[in-house]
Protein backbone atom coordinates (compact mmCIF):
# COMPACT_ATOMS: atom_id res chain seq x y z
CA UNK A 1 0.00 0.00 0.00
CA UNK A 2 1.16 3.65 -1.02
CA UNK A 3 2.17 5.80 2.45
CA UNK A 4 0.31 8.61 1.13
CA UNK A 5 -3.18 6.74 1.45
CA UNK A 6 -4.81 7.39 4.38
CA UNK A 7 -7.72 5.17 5.84
CA UNK A 8 -10.13 6.44 8.57
CA UNK A 9 -11.14 3.69 11.34
CA UNK A 10 -13.66 4.64 13.54
CA UNK A 11 -14.11 3.06 17.22
CA UNK A 12 -10.40 2.46 16.30
CA UNK A 13 -9.29 3.08 19.56
CA UNK A 14 -9.87 -0.25 21.10
CA UNK A 15 -10.42 -3.75 20.49
CA UNK A 16 -11.31 -5.06 17.00
CA UNK A 17 -10.90 -1.62 15.36
CA UNK A 18 -7.40 -0.93 17.58
CA UNK A 19 -5.89 -4.13 16.07
CA UNK A 20 -7.54 -3.12 12.04
CA UNK A 21 -5.78 0.06 12.72
CA UNK A 22 -2.31 -1.63 13.82
CA UNK A 23 -2.59 -4.15 10.95
CA UNK A 24 -3.37 -1.55 8.17
CA UNK A 25 -0.76 0.70 9.19
CA UNK A 26 1.86 -2.15 8.77
CA UNK A 27 0.10 -3.04 5.64
CA UNK A 28 1.80 0.84 4.46
CA UNK A 29 -1.68 3.04 5.41
CA UNK A 30 -1.63 6.42 7.12
CA UNK A 31 -4.37 5.97 9.96
CA UNK A 32 -7.03 8.17 10.93
CA UNK A 33 -7.78 6.96 14.67
CA UNK A 34 -11.55 7.82 15.25
CA UNK A 35 -12.89 7.58 18.91
CA UNK A 36 -15.61 8.43 21.41
CA UNK A 37 -14.79 8.04 25.04
CA UNK A 38 -11.34 6.55 24.64
CA UNK A 39 -9.11 9.46 23.69
CA UNK A 40 -5.77 8.11 26.29
CA UNK A 41 -6.20 4.71 24.16
CA UNK A 42 -6.57 6.88 20.57
CA UNK A 43 -3.73 8.81 21.80
CA UNK A 44 -1.68 6.11 23.02
CA UNK A 45 -1.86 4.17 19.91
CA UNK A 46 -1.33 7.30 17.96
CA UNK A 47 1.71 7.90 19.66
CA UNK A 48 2.60 4.41 18.76
CA UNK A 49 2.32 4.17 14.91
CA UNK A 50 3.77 7.85 15.14
CA UNK A 51 7.20 6.39 16.37
CA UNK A 52 6.90 3.62 13.84
CA UNK A 53 6.38 5.76 11.02
CA UNK A 54 6.52 9.75 11.47
CA UNK A 55 3.13 11.54 10.79
CA UNK A 56 1.58 8.56 10.14
CA UNK A 57 -1.73 8.54 12.76
CA UNK A 58 -4.05 11.18 13.65
CA UNK A 59 -7.06 11.21 16.17
CA UNK A 60 -10.05 12.67 15.73
CA UNK A 61 -13.48 12.63 17.53
CA UNK A 62 -16.47 11.91 17.18
CA UNK A 63 -20.00 11.17 19.50
CA UNK A 64 -21.77 9.37 16.85
CA UNK A 65 -25.00 9.75 19.12
CA UNK A 66 -24.72 13.32 18.92
CA UNK A 67 -25.86 15.10 15.93
CA UNK A 68 -23.83 18.14 16.35
CA UNK A 69 -20.69 16.34 17.12
CA UNK A 70 -20.55 13.70 14.18
CA UNK A 71 -21.58 16.61 11.77
CA UNK A 72 -18.31 18.46 13.62
CA UNK A 73 -16.17 15.47 12.41
CA UNK A 74 -17.89 15.48 8.73
CA UNK A 75 -16.33 18.82 8.39
CA UNK A 76 -13.28 18.24 8.96
CA UNK A 77 -12.58 14.87 7.20
CA UNK A 78 -14.20 16.41 4.17
CA UNK A 79 -10.78 18.41 3.40
CA UNK A 80 -9.26 15.04 3.62
CA UNK A 81 -8.75 14.46 -0.07
CA UNK A 82 -6.65 11.20 0.37
CA UNK A 83 -8.58 9.07 2.20
CA UNK A 84 -8.67 5.86 0.18
CA UNK A 85 -10.58 3.44 2.61
CA UNK A 86 -12.94 3.33 5.44
CA UNK A 87 -13.93 1.38 7.78
CA UNK A 88 -16.87 1.79 9.48
CA UNK A 89 -16.51 -0.26 13.05
CA UNK A 90 -17.87 1.55 15.63
CA UNK A 91 -20.80 0.10 17.39
CA UNK A 92 -22.93 0.12 20.56
CA UNK A 93 -23.80 -2.89 21.72
CA UNK A 94 -26.71 -2.37 24.35
CA UNK A 95 -29.46 -4.76 25.84
CA UNK A 96 -33.19 -3.91 25.30
CA UNK A 97 -36.09 -5.12 26.17
CA UNK A 98 -40.31 -4.87 25.32
CA UNK A 99 -42.18 -2.91 26.18
CA UNK A 100 -39.33 -0.77 28.34
CA UNK A 101 -37.20 0.18 24.66
CA UNK A 102 -37.41 3.63 25.11
CA UNK A 103 -37.23 6.27 21.97
CA UNK A 104 -33.77 7.56 23.35
CA UNK A 105 -32.17 3.65 23.23
CA UNK A 106 -33.95 3.33 19.64
CA UNK A 107 -31.68 7.05 18.60
CA UNK A 108 -28.81 6.19 20.21
CA UNK A 109 -28.56 2.65 18.83
CA UNK A 110 -29.66 3.84 15.09
CA UNK A 111 -27.06 6.72 14.76
CA UNK A 112 -24.28 4.98 16.32
CA UNK A 113 -24.20 1.92 14.08
CA UNK A 114 -26.18 3.30 11.07
CA UNK A 115 -26.83 7.12 10.61
CA UNK A 116 -22.81 7.66 11.37
CA UNK A 117 -21.94 5.25 8.61
CA UNK A 118 -24.06 6.10 6.28
CA UNK A 119 -22.77 9.92 6.39
CA UNK A 120 -19.37 9.58 6.83
CA UNK A 121 -19.21 7.54 3.73
CA UNK A 122 -20.98 10.07 1.91
CA UNK A 123 -18.63 12.90 3.32
CA UNK A 124 -15.61 11.07 1.53
CA UNK A 125 -17.50 10.13 -1.35
CA UNK A 126 -15.36 12.81 -3.79
CA UNK A 127 -11.93 11.49 -1.58
CA UNK A 128 -12.55 7.50 -2.29
CA UNK A 129 -13.81 7.87 -6.19
CA UNK A 130 -10.76 10.46 -6.48
CA UNK A 131 -8.42 6.85 -5.60
CA UNK A 132 -11.00 4.01 -6.37
CA UNK A 133 -11.29 3.83 -2.73
CA UNK A 134 -13.14 1.58 -0.32
CA UNK A 135 -15.79 1.20 2.20
CA UNK A 136 -16.05 -2.01 4.38
CA UNK A 137 -18.53 -2.24 7.09
CA UNK A 138 -18.40 -3.66 10.29
CA UNK A 139 -21.59 -5.61 10.52
CA UNK A 140 -22.75 -8.60 12.91
CA UNK A 141 -24.47 -12.12 12.19
CA UNK A 142 -27.01 -10.67 14.21
CA UNK A 143 -28.26 -8.88 11.22
CA UNK A 144 -29.13 -11.54 9.34
CA UNK A 145 -30.47 -13.70 12.50
CA UNK A 146 -31.89 -11.73 15.26
CA UNK A 147 -30.50 -11.64 19.12
CA UNK A 148 -33.04 -12.39 21.58
CA UNK A 149 -33.10 -8.96 23.78
CA UNK A 150 -31.65 -6.97 21.89
CA UNK A 151 -33.64 -6.10 19.19
CA UNK A 152 -33.12 -2.60 18.12
CA UNK A 153 -29.24 -3.52 17.92
CA UNK A 154 -30.23 -6.37 15.85
CA UNK A 155 -32.02 -4.00 13.20
CA UNK A 156 -29.01 -1.40 13.29
CA UNK A 157 -27.02 -4.10 12.07
CA UNK A 158 -29.63 -5.08 9.61
CA UNK A 159 -29.81 -1.75 8.37
CA UNK A 160 -25.98 -1.69 7.95
CA UNK A 161 -26.12 -4.61 5.62
CA UNK A 162 -28.87 -2.86 3.36
CA UNK A 163 -26.70 0.29 3.70
CA UNK A 164 -23.93 -1.85 2.25
CA UNK A 165 -26.06 -3.26 -0.43
CA UNK A 166 -27.52 0.20 -1.60
CA UNK A 167 -24.74 2.04 -1.92
CA UNK A 168 -22.17 -0.82 -3.32
CA UNK A 169 -24.88 0.24 -6.30
CA UNK A 170 -25.28 3.91 -5.95
CA UNK A 171 -21.14 4.45 -5.82
CA UNK A 172 -20.27 2.05 -8.35
CA UNK A 173 -17.88 1.79 -10.40
CA UNK A 174 -15.78 4.10 -8.88
CA UNK A 175 -16.13 3.05 -4.94
CA UNK A 176 -16.77 -0.49 -3.72
CA UNK A 177 -18.74 -0.85 -0.70
CA UNK A 178 -18.69 -4.33 1.59
CA UNK A 179 -18.92 -5.76 4.60
CA UNK A 180 -18.20 -8.48 6.95
CA UNK A 181 -20.81 -10.29 9.32
CA UNK A 182 -19.13 -11.97 12.65
CA UNK A 183 -19.91 -13.89 14.94
CA UNK A 184 -17.60 -14.00 18.28
CA UNK A 185 -13.89 -12.48 17.85
CA UNK A 186 -14.27 -10.91 21.11
CA UNK A 187 -16.08 -11.59 23.98
CA UNK A 188 -17.72 -8.74 25.68
CA UNK A 189 -15.46 -6.96 28.64
CA UNK A 190 -17.90 -7.98 30.71
CA UNK A 191 -17.51 -11.22 30.79
CA UNK A 192 -14.81 -12.34 31.85
CA UNK A 193 -14.92 -15.85 32.78
CA UNK A 194 -16.23 -18.74 30.12
CA UNK A 195 -20.22 -18.96 31.20
CA UNK A 196 -22.37 -22.26 29.92
CA UNK A 197 -24.04 -19.51 27.43
CA UNK A 198 -21.09 -18.92 25.77
CA UNK A 199 -19.59 -22.32 26.15
CA UNK A 200 -23.17 -23.88 24.48
CA UNK A 201 -22.47 -20.79 21.94
CA UNK A 202 -18.79 -22.80 20.85
CA UNK A 203 -20.47 -25.70 20.02
CA UNK A 204 -22.43 -24.63 17.74
CA UNK A 205 -18.89 -23.50 15.47
CA UNK A 206 -18.68 -26.54 13.43
CA UNK A 207 -15.47 -25.07 11.96
CA UNK A 208 -13.53 -25.14 15.36
CA UNK A 209 -15.43 -25.28 18.59
CA UNK A 210 -13.82 -22.21 19.88
CA UNK A 211 -13.90 -18.67 18.89
CA UNK A 212 -12.78 -16.90 15.85
CA UNK A 213 -9.80 -14.10 16.36
CA UNK A 214 -9.55 -10.18 15.59
CA UNK A 215 -7.03 -11.57 12.51
CA UNK A 216 -9.73 -13.66 10.66
CA UNK A 217 -11.71 -10.44 10.73
CA UNK A 218 -8.62 -8.61 9.14
CA UNK A 219 -7.83 -11.34 6.99
CA UNK A 220 -10.98 -10.92 5.36
CA UNK A 221 -10.50 -6.85 5.25
CA UNK A 222 -7.36 -7.40 3.03
CA UNK A 223 -9.52 -9.50 0.76
CA UNK A 224 -11.93 -6.95 0.36
CA UNK A 225 -9.01 -4.20 -0.39
CA UNK A 226 -7.31 -6.08 -2.75
CA UNK A 227 -10.15 -7.92 -4.53
CA UNK A 228 -11.60 -4.88 -6.93
CA UNK A 229 -14.04 -7.18 -8.57
CA UNK A 230 -16.08 -7.71 -4.81
CA UNK A 231 -18.51 -5.32 -4.45
CA UNK A 232 -21.73 -5.20 -2.36
CA UNK A 233 -20.88 -8.46 -0.52
CA UNK A 234 -22.19 -9.51 2.99
CA UNK A 235 -18.96 -12.03 4.45
CA UNK A 236 -19.84 -14.07 6.98
CA UNK A 237 -16.86 -14.84 9.29
CA UNK A 238 -18.49 -16.74 12.20
CA UNK A 239 -16.72 -20.48 11.27
CA UNK A 240 -20.25 -21.92 9.56
CA UNK A 241 -22.27 -21.06 13.37
CA UNK A 242 -25.06 -19.32 11.29
CA UNK A 243 -25.93 -22.49 10.07
CA UNK A 244 -26.84 -23.31 12.89
CA UNK A 245 -29.90 -22.40 15.78
CA UNK A 246 -27.01 -20.66 17.74
CA UNK A 247 -26.74 -19.02 20.89
CA UNK A 248 -25.76 -15.40 19.89
CA UNK A 249 -22.83 -14.06 21.15
CA UNK A 250 -21.23 -10.56 19.51
CA UNK A 251 -17.76 -8.87 19.89
CA UNK A 252 -19.47 -5.99 21.03
CA UNK A 253 -17.23 -2.39 20.94
CA UNK A 254 -19.12 -1.06 23.84
CA UNK A 255 -16.93 1.92 24.01
CA UNK A 256 -14.91 3.80 21.26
Amino acid sequence: MQQKHWALVTGAARRLGREISIALHQAGFNIFIHYNQSKTAADELANRLNHQRQNSAKTIHANFADEASLNAMLAKIRSKANINLLINNAACFKKTNLPTDSMRDWNHLFNTNVKSAFFITAALTKSLAATQGCVINIADIHGLRPYKGYAIYSMTKASLIMLTQALAQELAPKIRVNAIAPSTVLWPEADNALTAKQQTALKKTFLTGDVGTTENVIETIFFLIKNRFVNGEVIKVDGGRSLNSFTPFSFANEKT
